[in-house]
């Protein structure tokens, strides 16, 4: 018996030429919401660091 290989469900059905859905608007948002912080400006450059990561690094 021949078992055909299948991708796994994450990475089956990708639609590569979509636009994605983490936009740096959205994800701002969310942390906004999440963090309860008002909606202010942003400088031009920044790193979304949601975890924390970066910043516990630094410090």
């Amino acid at each position: 018996m021949t078992v055909s290989p299948q991708a796994p469900t994450i990475t089956g059905a990708k639609q590569h030429t979509s636009p994605s859905v983490f936009r740096p608007e959205n994800l701002l948002r969310e942390a906004r919401r999440q963090w309860g912080l008002p909606d202010e400006s942003v400088p031009a450059v920044c790193a979304l660091d949601p975890e924390g990561h970066m910043v516990r690094a630094l410090f």
